[in-house]
């Protein structure tokens, strides 16, 4: 259920708990967000298998450390996490994204006597009554998470479609 190396959810698991906690939103009507985070400069890791595993480890650390008790942290790939936010709306969900990418550059790793500083991008979605899957809120995220590294490191962004549903909610 967990991945021992990096103390968080692996991503069918991350799956499973995610499609329970949509049908509570649906029963429940309350918030729910989602972020989706890339770690970009891991090419230079690429050769080092140990290396790439302390510094996953120390990435999964700090995100974990940030997070509520009730939060969802899962590992999807080499390069990426997910993050559920249950009972947190967009604000709360920007809130996350915002220490994320202040803290994670903070961490300092050397490879070969050259000093590597980690680099994130962060794709925020938060439901909407139409989504009826958590592959929905993926995709969202995802769209968003290309944006924000398109944008350059240490980015966060918001899915335009969830940004513009939150805009108006707050006039």
């Amino acid at each position: 259920m967990i991945e021992p190396f990096n103390k968080v959810f692996d991503r069918h698991n991350f799956l499973e708990f995610a499609q329970k906690e949509l049908g509570y939103v649906h029963q429940y009507n309350y918030s729910l967000s989602l972020l989706k985070i890339t770690l970009n400069n891991l090419k230079h890791l690429e050769h080092h298998r140990y290396l790439q595993d302390i510094f996953m480890q120390s990435i999964g650390q700090t995100t974990r450390g940030m997070l509520r008790r009730h939060d969802c942290f899962a590992y999807l790939s080499l390069e990426e996490f997910v993050a559920l936010l249950p009972s947190a709306n967009t604000s709360g969900a920007i809130a996350v994204a915002q220490r994320l990418c202040r803290s994670i550059p903070e961490l300092s790793f050397t490879v070969q006597q050259h000093p590597l500083k980690p680099t994130i991008s962060v794709g925020i979605a938060t439901y909407q009554e139409s989504d009826r899957n958590i592959e929905v809120l993926l995709k969202r995220a995802n769209e968003a998470l290309l944006i924000a590294k398109s944008q350059g490191n240490n980015r966060f962004i918001v899915h335009p479609l969830d940004l513009e549903k939150w805009l108006t909610r707050q006039k």
